[in-house]
């Protein structure tokens, strides 16, 4: 029998690794050594050489076209994300979602 995919092992589900890969090229595509540098607590140097990338050297505007391609990727249409999600959700919200959706259908039927 499949195991179902929770939160615990989420890593064994294939929309997870597809979704993960292509997030980890989108990554790539715009990392250019400073924009996902890590900022050290209590280094003032480090702040002001971050700021000046993003204020100046126009990092701004390559996190802006990386965050888009993120959520584009998010909310594609019958992506990989998005059937993560419904692999995820649990019996008692997919029961539930179907019997709405089977309500209404019968609702319509009778009513027209």
């Amino acid at each position: 029998m499949k195991e179902k995919i929770n939160n615990d092992n989420i890593h064994l589900s294939k929309h997870y690794q597809r979704f993960l890969k292509k997030k980890q090229k989108i990554k790539e595509k715009y990392d250019d050594g400073k924009l996902f540098a890590q900022n050290s607590v209590g280094r003032g140097s480090n702040i002001q050489r971050m700021h000046k990338y993003y204020t100046e050297e126009g990092g701004r505007e390559l996190w802006m076209k990386y965050q888009r391609e993120i959520a584009d990727l998010i909310f594609e249409n019958n992506g990989d994300f998005q059937k993560l999600t419904w692999e995820l959700e649990s019996d008692v919200v997919k029961n539930k979602r179907e019997y709405i959706i089977r309500g209404r259908k019968q609702y319509d039927k009778w009513n027209l």
